[in-house]
C-alpha cells in the first residue's frame, strides 16, 4: 500500500489567482470568520479599489448575499463605503423579511400536512438554513421543498386548494434508492 502526502494550502493560498472581489466573496461565505479571515477581508477592502456592483451581483448569483452582508456589517462596517453598507443592509433586510414570510407559509403547510396525517420530509432552503446556520436570514431561498409520498399527491393538492386557494408546485418523483435514503430516520 502506498500513501501520498500532499500539502494542504490555506484558503488564502488557494485563491491567490482570483480577483479581489472573488477572494472577498470566498472569504465571507461562511457564518463564522476566523481572526485571520477578518484580517484578510479588511486588507482586501482597504488595499483594492473593489467593484462593489460586481461583488454584490456575484453574491446574488451564488446565493451568498446574506453572508456577505452579515460578515461585512459585523467586521468591516467602519471601512465600507456608505453606499455599499446601505445596499448590504437593504439586501439583508429584504432577504430576511422574505424568509420570515416563507417560514410562516412553511409552518402553515406543515401544520396542514400533520392535521391530515400526511408524512413529509422538509429539505433544502429553510431547513438547510436552520440546520447549517441556525438563522434563516443567512441563506437565500425562494421556495419551500417538502417531499411527500406519491400516494398523497392528489390529497395534498386538494388540501392546498381548499385551505389557501393556492396550488403549490407539486412535482418530481424519487427513485427507490432516493426514497429509502430520505426515509431512513
Amino acid at each position: 500500500m502506498t500513501f501520498v502526502i500532499t500539502k494542504h494550502n490555506s484558503l488564502s493560498e488557494s485563491i491567490s489567482n482570483f480577483t479581489p472581489e472573488i477572494k472577498l466573496l470566498l472569504l465571507v461565505s461562511k457564518k463564522k470568520l476566523s481572526p485571520l479571515n477578518i484580517i484578510e477581508v479588511k486588507e482586501i477592502i482597504t488595499k483594492n479599489k473593489l467593484d462593489w456592483k460586481n461583488v454584490i451581483s456575484a453574491s446574488q448569483i451564488h446565493g451568498v448575499t446574506p453572508l456577505l452582508a452579515y460578515n461585512l456589517q459585523k467586521y468591516c462596517s467602519e471601512i465600507l463605503p456608505e453606499t455599499v453598507l446601505t445596499t448590504l443592509k437593504q439586501e439583508f433586510r429584504t432577504n430576511a423579511l422574505k424568509n420570515v414570510y416563507l417560514a410562516r407559509e412553511f409552518m402553515k403547510i406543515l401544520e396542514l400536512l400533520e392535521k391530515n396525517n400526511i408524512k413529509y420530509i422538509p429539505f433544502k432552503g429553510l431547513t438547510l438554513a436552520m440546520s447549517i446556520y441556525g438563522d434563516i436570514s443567512l441563506r437565500q431561498f425562494n421556495d419551500l421543498d417538502i417531499l411527500i409520498e406519491k400516494k398523497d399527491l392528489e390529497k395534498v393538492k386538494d388540501l392546498f386548494l381548499s385551505h389557501s386557494g393556492k396550488i403549490y408546485v407539486l412535482q418530481g418523483t424519487l427513485t427507490e434508492t432516493e426514497y429509502q435514503y430520505f426515509t431512513q430516520s
